[in-house]
């Protein structure tokens, strides 16, 4: 057997009763799902979460004094972008508390620093108190209660427009590979959704199963590599465009250069210049593209 040892005293599960996760869909609020086909760098997350926390049964649990104070704090990870940052926090006095405190979450994400799985993780804290037992909490951060829900932010190319064709009739050059991504970027200012086309061929077996909706393993490893394939071309045509590694304006939301200088805050969260990757992208592509792999997290 084999015993566990706790450093502090920890209260029960059900000291917390967090409600589901929300989200936003136009204007009406529906529960936060598995999976969020929709998605691309221009969504914004609305997020909201209730919580009711027995604060008495804590600081008895916890044998915490009458000052105890207690925090609640929120954090969002994402599997591609490796961003982690806390996203709402809530300090309160809880030890002279009869009834249960009440706690309501509302907050958003924006989509060009969150990517491939979200992690959104919740967790009470011990902030301060004095204490009546040795074995008490007595450290500003230790976790005395904690849960995680994780959401898929897919986005597999459905943001873009996207066309089914027979390559063998009309890309004959090409006509086994199972998409085609065309990038406009002439004009940054022009609308993005108006630049970018996926085309998927139709007679490629495995496009055949994505667009009949199948969701065996292969299917959706193909999915994914639509998705890395066109975040790679996205980036290179960033790269490779002047006038937007250049830095010297600001794009309007929505333009070609708005969502190609967002996508390479996402890639490269820590602020990479963008001169040196266009420098990069040209002298060794092919770590290029396995970054690009990398960072979507194929």
């Amino acid at each position: 057997m084999r015993l566990v040892t706790r450093p502090f005293l920890l209260p029960t599960e059900d000291v917390v009763l967090p409600s589901e996760w929300d989200t936003r869909e136009g204007v009406e609020r529906v529960a936060l799902p598995q999976e969020m086909s929709g998605w691309d760098y221009q969504t914004k997350l609305f997020l909201s979460r209730s919580f009711e926390i027995s604060d008495r049964s804590i600081v008895a649990q916890c044998q915490l004094g009458l000052n105890a104070r207690l925090g609640l704090i929120v954090t969002a990870r994402s599997s591609t972008t490796k961003v982690v940052r806390p996203i709402w926090s809530d300090i309160w006095a809880a030890g002279s508390r009869n009834e249960p405190s009440l706690h309501q979450l509302e907050t958003v994400l924006e989509g060009y620093d969150m990517g491939g799985r979200l992690t959104l993780t919740s967790t009470v804290v011990f902030y301060s108190s004095s204490s009546i037992s040795e074995s008490a909490p007595s450290k500003v951060g230790q976790i005395l209660w904690r849960d995680a829900k994780s959401v898929y932010l897919e986005g597999q190319g459905s943001q873009f427009p996207t066309y089914c064709e027979d390559f063998s009739r009309t890309r004959y050059e090409i006509r086994n590979a199972p998409w085609a991504v065309e990038v406009e970027d002439d004009d940054l200012d022009a609308s993005f959704l108006g630049s970018v086309r996926v085309f998927l061929n139709e007679n490629h077996k495995g496009v055949r199963k994505l667009l009949e909706g199948s969701r065996d393993g292969a299917t959706l490893q193909l999915a994914r590599q639509l998705e890395v394939d066109v975040a790679r071309q996205l980036a290179m045509a960033a790269l490779h465009n002047d006038v937007l590694t250049s830095g010297e304006r600001a794009w309007d939301e929505g333009t070609v250069g708005a969502v190609l200088a967002n996508l390479i805050t996402m890639l490269w969260p820590t602020g990479e210049n963008p001169k040196h990757l266009s420098n990069l992208v040209r002298a060794n592509p092919s770590f290029f593209d396995a970054y690009i792999a990398h960072a979507r997290g194929l």
